[in-house]
């Protein structure tokens, strides 16, 4: 292999006086598809699985690999559209258009479903709170009545607890 041979180039930025590297944030990496030689079966990661489409994405007919991930599938639909005529490219954005607002007023729908279900639900927990405070302190109410020696059937009467009620406590 030549000095051209090589299939990855890393490069950094670095200060052309010091030859100190600019920052080790900002690198660029150069892949010459050309010299990528792996077949379709000889492809291990997805990075050589990828590498093998972008090279031969022109004249690949379906999906190449055994295990098809929809990653790859995805590319492939994002060639295909490529590939599209003027005429059915704006049939295809057409029907992405109306895919895409129907997904969102389906998206924005059960978001406020979502909401209204929670305002519902904080209000139903409020009353069941207020009801069970309430009745808590009625008992109380009772319970200091009753310590006081006043008649249970007036306890009932002032607290609307049962005298059964009262007797418990």
């Amino acid at each position: 292999m030549g000095i051209n041979s090589k299939f990855r180039t890393n490069v950094i930025l670095a200060d052309r006086d010091t030859g100190r590297m600019f920052s080790d944030k900002i690198r660029q990496v150069y892949l010459e598809l050309p010299w990528f030689t792996k077949e379709a079966d000889d492809c291990e990661t997805d990075f050589e699985r990828w590498l093998y489409l972008l090279k031969n994405m022109d004249t690949l007919e379906r999906m190449p690999f055994k295990a098809r991930k929809t990653v790859f599938d995805k590319l492939f639909e994002v060639a295909d559209v490529a590939n599209l005529t003027k005429d059915e490219r704006i049939q295809y954005d057409e029907a992405l258009k109306r895919y895409r607002d129907y997904k969102n007023t389906i998206d924005y729908a059960e978001e406020r479903g979502m909401e209204k279900g929670l305002e519902k639900g904080i209000k139903i927990g409020e009353a069941k709170g207020l009801a069970k405070g309430k009745a808590k302190e009625q008992r109380q109410i009772a319970a200091n009545f009753k310590k006081q020696g006043i008649d249970i059937k007036t306890i009932a009467q002032c607290t609307g607890l049962s005298i059964e009620e009262i007797n418990r406590l």
